[in-house]
């Protein structure tokens, strides 16, 4: 997924999520400007084909009926939603919009969220502000909640003092500082643009809080004339383009790799076979059981993966060819030991 966005953005390393369910979050940014400002990208494994069912087959208004069915299914955990609308529909895209307004963590959390390397707690760096002592404080008053009221506050300030080794009044300072709202649930405005492919779905969203909906509107337009989706996996290179993008480095790998392989296979049916063949065990069976063990593994191995890599493949070429070359002779030599064998048994029976 590809989209633009203005150079004031930062990646979050640590970042928080709004959303839940079978969503999984890929990338974050923050506004450095304005930390109350951030971009997400979520990914899902759906079925592409029963959820554009639903769909208009032209670009235009987006269904209400299919954005309930589908927030249904991408429930979320963190944010409690009191009212969605439905946008647009791209055709070309296979995508839409949406907008969703509901309380999410208190700006207190959203921050605490954010590594200590971010631009709003390098911020308070410059402005001679401790960061390691300022991250204890909101850690011990939150203790794991997205937000916070006046009693619990109180109640969880005396633990944050022998915490975070501060004084009563530099804690009373420090909250007295903060904005009235810091420690409260944040109302929020969430922009979603939505993509879907044969097999997963892209959600690019855009949380701010309700107060500021108006400077959402034009970053969100450009997001949405902007992005373009990545490829599925239905559209992943084939097998045979993988095959064919190497490099000279790599190409030198596979060739090693082929001999490392083929010198392998012929020692281990050598040795196996000829050890069975010790044990008195039939020379069919003496040269069954080391190409089973050789060639069944790999071939499993390469049959189950969802993206088997050249190295793979030319393995277990190396392993087939190997077999194949040393069978006959091998048989033969079997036979001969064991017509020796027998030989010697009978001359050394009584005459």
């Amino acid at each position: 997924m590809s989209f633009a966005l203005p150079a004031r953005f930062a990646p979050i390393e640590q970042p928080g999520s709004n959303v839940g369910g079978p969503l999984a979050l890929e990338h974050a940014f923050v506004d450095v400007v304005a930390p109350w400002l951030r971009v997400s990208v979520f990914r899902a494994g759906v079925d592409g084909v029963a959820l554009s069912s639903g769909l208009p087959t032209q670009s235009g208004p987006l269904p209400e009926p299919f954005l309930r069915g589908f927030l249904a299914g991408m429930q979320s955990t963190s944010l409690s939603t009191t009212s969605v609308a439905a946008g647009e529909y791209d055709a070309a895209r296979r995508a839409f919009t949406s907008r969703s307004q509901g309380r999410g963590p208190s700006p207190a959390r959203l921050l605490l969220t954010e590594s200590a390397s971010s631009g709003a707690w390098q911020q308070l760096e410059k402005q001679g502000g401790d960061v390691t002592r300022t991250r204890c404080l909101l850690a011990q008053l939150l203790a794991g909640d997205d937000a916070l009221d006046a009693p619990v506050l109180a109640a969880r300030s005396a633990g944050a003092l022998a915490q975070c080794r501060v004084s009563e009044r530099e804690l009373e300072q420090y909250i007295r500082a903060q904005p009235q709202a810091f420690f409260a649930p944040s109302e929020l405005v969430t922009l979603s643009a939505s993509f879907v492919s044969a097999s997963d779905l892209t959600m690019v969203l855009l949380h701010g809080p309700v107060a500021r909906a108006a400077e959402l509107e034009p970053l969100f337009a450009s997001i949405w004339r902007s992005a373009q989706p990545g490829p599925s996996a239905s559209q992943a290179p084939s097998r045979l383009a993988r095959l064919t993008d190497f490099s000279r480095v790599q190409t030198g790998r596979l060739v090693g790799l082929v001999v490392g392989a083929l010198c392998g296979a012929l020692a281990f049916l050598f040795l196996l076979s000829w050890l069975l063949v010790a044990l008195h065990a039939p020379t069919w069976l003496a040269l069954a059981v080391p190409c089973c063990a050789l060639l069944g593994p790999t071939l499993a191995e390469l049959l189950t993966s969802s993206q088997p890599s050249p190295y793979m493949t030319s393995k277990l070429l190396a392993y087939a060819i190997g077999a194949g070359v040393a069978l006959r002779p091998l048989q033969r030599r079997l036979d001969a030991r064991r017509r020796t064998a027998r030989s010697a048994t009978s001359a050394a029976g009584p005459s």
